[in-house]
């Protein structure tokens, strides 16, 4: 492969034998070695952030099981990885609970084999990500090897330290998630595919194919490859060179431009055959996600019904033309089953079947069929229906595809200061521009200044034209995505620029080159190596919190109020919460928002909850629990240690089923002053429903907080006699939605408040912490307005698109 740069200068011989060591194999395979280590231990005192629990119960389920109904959307091949130390585990896995296994419930389980089976959580994690880190190594392994073959050893050194001194991939390289493994596959079919166009043969149509599929099993964003492969091929193509091709059937030399049309498109097919097979070999040639049967079959999180738009279970109904009596009961009967909301879940399948066999009459029910079945009318749907239709794909991978895309239409994204459900296009330029270490942008603009763009030519653009493409590629599918939820969907890029990066190798070999020595001739080669010197200095100044780095164009302090999710405050910094409630005995009581899906409990955290984004330790303040009679008496003596903060205020028996109802005492229903830990994806009115106080408080937030607020007062108070009188207000199931409501927007204006002022502290940078007296307390719930700002909730809500948005 020709060089994209004119040839250095010759180095001595002595400097030729220093460049050999500290550049060399060796040299590359020690800094590999510290890199992985420094990332291990960077996670060391840091609790699973939000994915990883998903991604490790999954990936053991399709080890243990091989079911794949976990988190289809993730990627197999990393969740496999990252499930490894719970399949290893010498302690034995409980079977999983009956319940969340048939519903999906991917959290619940990874909490119930990470935190509530007995095995040691910490180990666990920290196995799994030093599995997951080796991904890193490797993408690491690639970016020295392209770079030395591109530009030379000293270059391949450079691109491998830029490499590893980002804090993008220190934070994200050993992770349990699916990024790190999709920037790996996806420069490496780049590789391979550059090499298969360059001069065709088995071994590399073998190799590329393999590795797309990998890249396919990885992530489905792997659809971007096609476009690049597209585009190598047209060049290949046009470029003027003969052809070298080394595949059965083929001459050895193809001259002509079209003459060489068959042999790519025998290789594209062949791609295709691999990759498919590849991903159905992943899935044990099954087509179906479960494997288990039955009067009780498992199913997703979240049915096909709502990923495919069907008209919703409440609507459907109504089309049915019900009778008063019908009506009446078929409600009654989806309140029940927690499916009052008209949208399809699990719970809303279970109260349509019920329904069904119930409600309904034989004419009835095939008139609900026909409404269910009917096409959808939305391009991608269909397209979708088809493939699934005709099975082409294994089922679990089909629905990860359409998870993914449904996702991608529609999420909630919080940028300095402004809130939206479709994203930005300048979200990913700025968060590469506030998350790269401004030594790397100085790095690159030397890197431009060594090419030499005056002098280029197609010989020197071609050996990195699929960096360029890809870039292009990613950057764009990047800028248009409505999925901004966090810089780490940016990592594909960095190893191609790093690579390219390399060309800035060029001032390093003219220090080394015999010569004048002037000052004009080598402050590029020592600005060069000052600045891989500044990289060093930060990453340890950063050490251990890569994920909430900043480099300064946003000071790190602020960065909540710029960024959030995983740019910042992902649910790593559990153990700093424990420590600093542990150091400060005297300021509590305490009170914690978590945003993420670790335990708060088995890190020892002893605060009182507050609406949370996921919060699976988090009980609500109204409960209904279910039981069967022959349950009940081992039960309901269980009940207060269990659920401590609540009373039991009801009992009823229907048939053999009994039903309890708590609800949260006075003292726990109320806030108290004391200090608040807030996390920083918490704080900004992100993570809210479209119907609740999303973004920032308005008027009409203001207003139904002082309606709710009024609702549930009575509740709040110690008199027994007020509590009942408040209670009589309204119905139990009103009252569980009111609850919730109450919570979602008290939390909203504290939240509110809280933005007005800065924290007293920050623990990592990614959980702010308050000292709120009684004044304080009193000001954010009672007070004036905190912030008058638009109504965001329901600009967005009108902006949505057909398929509305997950919840």
């Amino acid at each position: 492969m020709p060089s994209p740069k004119p040839q250095q200068p010759a180095a001595p011989a002595g400097s030729r034998d220093w460049v050999r060591r500290l550049c060399g194999p060796l040299a590359a395979a020690a800094v590999l070695a510290v890199f992985w280590a420094v990332m291990v231990a960077s996670l060391r005192d840091k609790s699973l952030t939000y994915d990883e629990l998903a991604h490790a119960a999954s990936g053991y389920s399709y080890w243990r099981y091989g079911d794949f109904r976990l988190q289809p959307e993730n990627g197999q091949l990393p969740q496999r990885v990252a499930g490894l130390p719970l399949l290893l585990s010498v302690a034995r896995l409980p079977s999983p609970d009956p319940a969340a296994w048939r519903n999906a419930e991917q959290w619940q389980l990874g909490a119930q084999w990470f935190y509530r089976s007995g095995c040691d959580a910490r180990s666990l994690s920290m196995e799994g990500r030093a599995l997951c880190g080796l991904f890193a190594v490797a993408l690491g392994a690639l970016v020295w090897a392209w770079s030395r073959r591109l530009f030379g050893p000293v270059a391949g050194m450079l691109s491998l330290l830029l490499f590893v001194l980002s804090p993008t991939v220190l934070a994200n390289g050993a992770l349990m998630t699916s990024d790190t493994a999709a920037a790996l596959f996806f420069a490496a079919t780049a590789w391979a595919m550059a090499s298969l166009v360059e001069r065709p043969s088995l071994a590399r149509l073998a190799l590329s194919s393999l590795l797309m599929g990998a890249l396919f099993l990885t992530k489905v964003s792997a659809v971007l490859v096609v476009p690049l492969v597209a585009l190598l091929i047209a060049a290949r193509i046009a470029d003027r060179r003969p052809l070298a091709v080394r595949l059965p059937g083929f001459p050895s030399e193809i001259v002509g431009r079209w003459a060489r049309i068959p042999a790519f498109g025998a290789a594209v097919v062949v791609h295709a055959i691999l990759v498919i097979a590849i991903i159905w070999a992943g899935y044990g040639f099954r087509y179906s996600a479960f494997s288990d049967t039955g009067s009780q079959p498992g199913r997703f999180r979240m049915p096909w019904e709502y990923l495919l738009a069907k008209t919703d279970p409440l609507r459907a109904l109504d089309a049915l033309g019900l009778s008063g009596k019908q009506a009446s009961q078929a409600g009654a009967i989806m309140v029940a089953g927690g499916a009052a909301q008209p949208v399809w879940s699990n719970w809303s399948i279970d109260a349509l079947r019920a329904v069904r066999r119930d409600v309904l009459t034989p004419e009835q029910s095939a008139k609900l069929d026909g409404i269910l079945a009917r096409p959808s009318h939305v391009p991608w749907v269909r397209a979708v229906e088809w493939v699934r239709d005709h099975r082409l794909l294994p089922e679990a991978w089909i629905y990860g595809f359409t998870d993914v895309y449904r996702r991608s239409l529609v999420r909630p994204a919080f940028l300095n200061g402004d809130f939206r459900m479709q994203g930005w296009i300048g979200f990913f330029p700025y968060t590469f521009l506030v998350k790269t270490p401004v030594a790397v942008f100085a790095i690159g603009l030397l890197a431009l200044g060594a090419v030499g763009w005056g002098a280029l030519s197609w010989e020197r653009v071609w050996p990195v034209l699929s960096l360029l493409l890809f870039l292009v590629i990613y950057w764009g599918a990047a800028v248009t995505s409505h999925l901004n939820i966090g810089h780490r969907h940016l990592m594909p890029v960095y190893a191609p620029l790093f690579i390219l990066m390399g060309g800035a190798a060029h001032w390093i070999g003219r220090l080394l080159a015999p010569g004048p020595s002037g000052p004009t001739r080598r402050w590029p080669g020592w600005a060069v190596l000052a600045l891989v010197a500044a990289l060093v200095a930060e990453d340890a100044a950063a050490f251990p919190n890569y994920l909430a780095y900043f480099n300064g164009v946003v000071p790190a302090r602020e960065g909540y109020r710029h960024l959030v999710d995983s740019s910042l405050d992902w649910g790593q910094d559990l153990p700093a919460v424990r420590s600093y409630i542990d150091a400060h005995p005297g300021l509590g009581p305490f009170y914690f928002s978590y945003f993420g899906t670790a335990s708060p409990a088995y890190h020892g955290i002893q605060a009182r909850q507050l609406y949370s984004v996921a919060g699976l330790e988090n009980k609500p303040s109204w409960r209904n629990l279910v039981m069967e009679e022959e349950e009940a008496s081992a039960e309901l003596p269980r009940l207060p240690s269990e659920w401590p903060d609540h009373d039991v205020i009801g009992e009823r028996q229907i048939g053999s089923t009994v039903i309890v109802t708590l609800l949260r005492k006075p003292e726990s229903l109320s806030l108290h002053p004391g200090t608040y830990l807030i996390s920083a994806s918490m704080l900004e009115p992100v993570n809210f429903p479209l119907s609740g106080p999303f973004g920032p408080w308005n008027s009409r937030y203001e207003s139904t907080y002082q309606q709710l607020r009024a609702a549930v007062a009575p509740l709040e108070s110690e008199d027994r006699e007020t509590r009942l009188r408040g209670l009589r207000a309204h119905s139990a199931n009103e009252w569980a939605q009111l609850l919730d409501q109450f919570d979602q927007y008290r939390f909203g204006r504290l939240t509110a408040y809280l933005r007005q002022r800065e924290p007293d502290q920050e623990l990592n940078y990614s959980v702010m912490v308050y000292h709120l007296g009684t004044a304080d307390l009193s000001a954010a719930l009672e007070g004036p307005m905190p912030e008058s700002g638009p109504d965001l909730g329901t600009r967005e809500r009108d902006r949505l698109p057909e398929v509305e948005a997950l919840p």
